[in-house]
């Protein structure tokens, strides 16, 4: 999924960009040199063969793109053969100084394929750009990678293989100005090359310069916070920035080279305007002093942005002047030092605050929130509490309180805040969450503040159809996931729905609270603690439904994410992740199959889950254990604590709600364990609404009948016409062995398939009647089987009968039974009662004593031409009748008759005396296939 979703980010920033600047997009290049230029670092600075530039950070580039900072240039340009292009900047302190040279390069030689080619690490660019920055002192050049050792880190030189050119100044001095160049190698193709330049970290001003009348080291040492430095006669120490904490208040030591009287003045320009005028950046102003050292208390703002530079100006001068940090300075010096803002300690801040269930109910009682916190400073945090308080037009209202037990450096956690509330529907209330850090050094993030609107969901309209004659209702209502109460009993759910007759029901939304069993583990033999239990829970969800907690039995203390997945599509529908303490409470870590034995007294833990099963379907509900948690699950029966039982008590059910029906496990549901979740409670999701009563009537049910009913039985590609009939005019469906008929909703319906054939008549869309029943069969009868035995075959059916040989009539052959009098391949055809036939297989006969050689190979007519008697030959001779025609040259029939062959003959003899003298056809039409033979009658 990588792909596609740094696509679409940066089709964002180009979005973005384009906003902002008159419907121009940027070049190629330079959208990925804003991408490589913002992309955040996962291990040293610079690019590797691992994780190249690193992550995609969107934030960061739209900052770039925005410039709000006034700190950012995005440039585009072209430089010109044997051109460079130079630009001066002032760093602003605002981040690191980082300059991202990007360009497209010119098509280049196709190589041919050869083993010197496959993968060379000769360079390959064509127009070979560079860039440089220097500052007066020395020069800064892009990363560079070594093919031939890329286990190295990236180093600083001249990039000859990429297109992509990228230099980082770490603390670069705010005001100070530096000189970037870009300039190209040998000779560019095309005679010029468009690029890109993407330069942050600047927009500053250089700082007044402050000169003393007379020059004298008076400080002789600076030290805050792990900074210390020995003056020597040098006052400029910018190049090593002080790391201060954002929010720290540290010491600030100073020894000085005599006791001689003086005035010490430190400004820092906080807000990074270039000046040191503003009314907090003066940060120690003494009064006259007389000894060797002085120490004040240095305090970093907590408004500020970390790994941000500022500038810092440190003035002493004799006497009791009024000690200027610009322009003229009597006796004395001045210093100038940078300092570099870092991660806080002690800075735990709120991130959002939220409802389980996406919903703010009204309430007038128990209430609870998630709160979503960060200990984004150094240092872990204990039992630091976290309170909520609610507001109605800017009033306070109340409080709902939670804790913090342990957060560890940089993560976050959720903690429920609870209490009493009182929330009226339909108000608008504003929730400020609070976290309560002694000492917070940051204070900026420690509150968050957001209004939400008490939901006032109406009650939904329901109704209830009676039929005539029938022992339930049909519930209907027009939309949601309607709860119906027959006597406040929950009896049925969903937006249609039908349950035993009662006229007292009433309905509405998400006002459902229940526990499902089992409630502990104690309800079955034994199990055991693992960490990568593979079998995933499988819910089946009728409305939809928040898992809020569960009793879990942890092993071994760690970290366990909850994830619900939607089954069919495995997209990931709700998570969790919780820190556990272990709740076994046996010391023996026998192992058995790498999992650790049941504790019969583990009384397990109620976690908070608040897990959404947003709408009715199947899901799965799946653990996974890191940092050392196990988990435990049960697989053997209190009835059976020895053999793996084939079904552990399968399926757990809230009647209308949800039900477990098993596990899925590689692929498959199975019901031999029970897995990791006890004492289950559900509520609905979302705000209940009030319950309105269920408006019932009373409809007829209509009548159905068919014709024809009963039995009926028809071949292969036959059929029966279905006629329904019914006086109350409904609607029909029919059915096939009780399941509906795709499109079959007319009043007829042609039955081509075996099975049983019903209509179903409704009115009213919900009063149905079902009719009596016509049972089709269709009919492929077995083909008869052919026996031979003492020279006579036979079959056993009944019913019309022919018999073949070699894929011939056999004239007569008509009865059960048939003696061949030839060799061949013999069938038989049996057409059935029910008008059904088949056709047996193929039956080889051999009759090797008797038997005369056949002298025809065709059908032939001879003599010819003929005078009184006409022969045909026949080339598969079978003793019967024969039926011949005789037809002239115009179709006439001279003669028609029908002319017996004894066994063993093999010619039909024909009268042909008394036909007039003519060409003439003669045929045999029962035999198939045969062709018509010509003669001559003389």
């Amino acid at each position: 999924m990588s792909s596609p979703q740094v696509s679409g980010s940066i089709f964002l920033l180009q979005q973005l960009y384009n906003r902002l600047n008159n419907n121009t997009f940027m070049r190629s290049a330079t959208l990925k040199g804003l991408v490589l230029h913002s992309a955040l670092d996962l291990e040293a600075a610079g690019p590797d063969y691992k994780t190249g530039w690193g992550l995609l950070d969107m934030e960061k580039a739209a900052k770039v793109i925005t410039n709000a900072s006034s700190s950012n240039l995005i440039s585009e340009g072209t430089l010109a053969n044997t051109a460079s292009d130079k630009r001066s900047f002032v760093a602003s302190g605002k981040g690191d100084l980082v300059a991202t040279l990007s360009w497209t390069d010119p098509e280049a030689t196709v190589f041919p394929i050869t083993t010197e080619n496959l993968n060379s690490r000769k360079p390959k660019l064509v127009n070979d750009l560079d860039i440089k920055i220097t500052d007066g002192t020395g020069k800064f050049l892009p990363f560079i990678l070594d093919p031939a050792a890329p286990e190295k880190i990236a180093e600083t030189g001249d990039n000859i293989r990429d297109n992509i050119e990228k230099i980082i100044i770490k603390g670069a001095v705010p005001g100070k100005s530096y000189e970037l160049s870009i300039s190209h190698k040998g000779t560019l193709k095309n005679d010029k090359q468009d690029f890109s330049l993407i330069v942050s970290g600047i927009g500053g001003k250089a700082y007044c310069s402050i000169m003393p009348t007379t020059s004298q080291n008076l400080i002789k040492s600076l030290a805050v916070g792990t900074y210390s430095n020995t003056v020597s006669t040098s006052q400029d120490f910018t190049s090593t920035p002080i790391p201060l904490e954002l929010g720290g208040s540290n010491d600030l030591k100073l020894t000085f080279s005599s006791t001689a009287s003086k005035k010490i003045k430190v400004v820092v320009d906080w807000n990074q305007d270039g000046d040191f005028e503003d009314s907090n950046e003066i940060m120690l102003a003494s009064d006259l002093l007389t000894t060797d050292s002085y120490t004040a208390k240095f305090k970093v703002p907590s408004n500020l942005n970390i790994n941000q530079y500022f500038r810092m100006r440190v003035v002493g001068e004799l006497g009791n002047s009024s000690t200027n940090v610009c322009g003229n300075l009597g006796t004395g010096e001045s210093e100038e030092y940078v300092i570099q803002v870092i991660q806080a300690s002690n800075d735990l801040g709120i991130m959002s605050i939220s409802n389980p269930t996406n919903s703010y109910c009204s309430t007038n009682g128990a209430a609870s929130l998630l709160v979503r916190v960060k200990n984004y400073g150094s240092k872990s945090q204990s039992n630091i509490p976290v309170t909520l308080n609610y507001y109605l037009d800017n009033n306070l209202q109340g409080s709902l309180t939670g804790k913090i037990l342990k957060i560890d450096a940089g993560n976050e956690q959720i903690i429920t805040v609870s209490g009493t509330a009182v929330w009226i529907a339909g108000k608008t209330y504003t929730f400020k969450a609070i976290s309560n850090l002694d000492v917070d050094q940051n204070t900026n993030n420690d509150l968050l503040s957001t209004s939400q609107i008490i939901e006032n969901p109406q009650a939904p309209v329901g109704t209830g159809l009676f039929c005539s004659g029938a022992s339930s209702l049909n519930l209907s209502a027009s939309q949601g996931y309607p709860l119906w109460y027959n006597n406040n009993v929950l009896a049925a759910s969903g937006a249609t729905a039908t349950a035993p007759y009662s006229a007292n029901y009433t309905v509405g939304y998400n006002d459902f609270s229940g526990f499902m069993k089992p409630q502990t583990k104690k309800e079955f033999g034994t199990g055991s603690y693992y960490e990568n239990f593979g079998p995933t829970p499988i819910f089946d969800i009728k409305v939809p439904v928040i898992l809020q907690s569960a009793r879990v039995y942890v092993g071994t203390s760690g970290t366990i994410t909850f994830d619900v997945f939607n089954y069919e599509s495995g997209e990931l529908v709700s998570s969790i992740t919780k820190d556990l303490n272990a709740t076994r409470t046996q010391t023996n870590s026998t192992k058995v199959n790498n999992q650790l034995n049941d504790d019969k007294n583990d009384p397990g833990q109620i976690v908070e889950l608040n897990l959404s099963f947003p709408k009715p379907g199947t899901y799965i509900l799946a653990q996974t254990c890191s940092n050392g948690a196990t988990i435990f699950r049960s697989n053997k029966s209190l009835t059976d604590t020895v053999n793996a039982p084939v079904n552990l008590g399968y399926p757990y059910t809230i009647p209308n709600i949800l039900s477990m029906t098993g596990a899925l496990y590689n692929g498959a549901p199975i019901t031999t364990g029970y897995y990791y979740f006890y004492d289950m409670k559900f509520k609905s999701l979302g705000c209940p609404s009030p319950r309105s009563v269920v408006n019932i009537t009373t409809a007829k049910t209509p009548d159905a009948s068919i014709s024809p009913t009963g039995t009926q039985t028809v071949c292969v590609g036959g059929s029966v016409l279905i006629t329904a009939k019914s006086t109350d005019n409904p609607s029909f469906q029919w059915l096939l062995n009780g399941a509906a008929i795709s499109g079959a909703i007319t009043s007829t319906y042609e039955a081509k398939k075996s099975g049983t054939y019903q209509v179903k008549a409704t009115v009213n869309g919900l009063c149905t009647n079902t009719s009596t029943a016509l049972n089709l069969t269709v009919s492929s009868p077995l083909p008869p089987a052919i026996t031979y035995l003492d020279g006579t075959m036979k079959i056993a059916g009944t019913g019309t009968i022919q018999w073949y040989v070699n894929g011939a009539v056999i004239p007569g052959a008509t009865t059960s039974t048939y003696t061949p009098v030839q060799s061949g391949l013999y069938s038989v055809f049996l057409k059935d009662v029910n008008g059904c036939s088949a056709t047996s297989d193929l039956l080889t006969i051999n009759i090797l004593a008797t038997e005369k050689e056949n002298p025809f190979s065709a059908y032939v007519a001879f003599p010819n031409p003929a005078t009184d008697l006409l022969n045909v030959g026949l080339p598969q001779a079978m003793a019967g009748t024969y039926a011949i025609e005789i037809i002239d040259m115009h179709g006439r029939i001279f003669l028609s008759d029908k002319i017996h062959l004894e066994p063993g003959a093999n010619q039909l003899k024909i009268d042909i005396s008394k036909i007039p003298v003519g060409t003439y056809v003669v045929r045999l039409p029962e035999i198939v296939n045969q062709p018509s033979m010509k003669f001559i009658k003389n």
